[in-house]
């Protein structure tokens, strides 16, 4: 008997993009067992346009409490053996869900999986549409991935598909950290559990030509220093630290989150640290949330 699938859509103030996000998830070729919109309290016509849907769409309609909070509601409602998300106003390739899960089902020992993901960037102004890879080269990292998971995050979210069973013992997103939630997550499991990479495009990340605006950098800017000042690590990460302790006692995260995003809109990379006598240079990836 296959698996079942839940997928976890969190929206907030998107009646006209969460629909095609569904949508995809429909037009899957194996179509997920559970799809649960998180409507964040939105003050649109989200609910509304929700309305139309049957099962496997379930919609969960609460006040505004932010992305975590939705996540986590979705993950609580969440019963498949397999678990993915898509934010609301990004879409999946049609064979997304099926490349993940017969992966899962196959190697029934590895916990979780990430694909490949291509940016499309938007132009509003003047209504084109480009696509990019989201790096010129895919990172392929696969088993014990804390060391560089640590360092910059895989791939947005919606890359991903986990077991169910990763998330036990209340293991869920955390509003102390606006903008970074997934990579916390991430950061967190990736202590417990391996990570698998398969070389399949599995789903589009939407950027606007209006998110790089200068007011957007600096907000975004801002949020990564908030989230950097605060620890990122649970306490018995120290092993980790002590091993690479030449290479990050170096730069203190508000430094890392001074740094501007330099004129690529297709990965949103930031610059380099100057190369350290003895120390490694590390580059960290800071914008755009992923």
């Amino acid at each position: 008997m296959p698996s079942s699938v839940s997928v976890i859509v969190p929206t907030y103030n998107r009646a006209s993009l969460v629909t095609q996000a569904v949508d995809s998830l429909l037009a899957q070729t194996r179509v997920p067992d559970e799809i649960i919109v998180v409507n964040d309290g939105s003050k649109d016509d989200t609910e509304k346009v929700l309305q139309k849907y049957q099962r496997p769409v379930k919609v969960i309609n609460q006040p505004n409490g932010g992305l975590a909070s939705a996540r986590n509601a979705g993950l609580k409602a969440a019963t498949g053996d397999f678990v993915a998300f898509l934010d609301d106003d990004d879409t999946l390739t049609p064979d997304s869900i099926e490349k993940r899960a017969s992966f899962l089902e196959k190697y029934p020992e590895k916990p979780i999986v990430y694909g490949n993901i291509e940016v499309i960037f938007i132009d509003e102004a003047s209504s084109q549409h480009s696509k990019y890879q989201i790096r010129d080269v895919p990172i392929t990292y696969s088993g014990d991935v804390f060391s560089k998971i640590i360092l910059r995050n895989l791939a947005p979210i919606h890359a991903f598909m986990a077991r169910r069973t990763c998330f036990e013992n209340n293991v869920l997103f955390r509003s102390a950290f606006p903008g970074v939630e997934d990579y916390d997550l991430w950061v967190r499991l990736a202590e417990h559990f391996h990570f698998y990479y398969i070389d399949n495009l599995v789903g589009y990340y939407r950027f606007h030509a209006s998110q790089m605006s200068s007011i957007h950098r600096q907000k975004c800017i801002q949020q990564k220093s908030k989230s950097a000042k605060k620890p990122l690590l649970p306490p018995h990460s120290l092993s980790f630290r002590q091993q690479n302790k030449h290479a990050l006692t170096a730069f203190k995260p508000h430094d890392i989150c001074c740094l501007v995003i330099q004129n690529n809109p297709a990965t949103g990379i930031a610059a380099p640290f100057p190369y350290t006598p003895n120390k490694p240079e590390i580059t960290f990836y800071l914008g755009l949330h992923f």
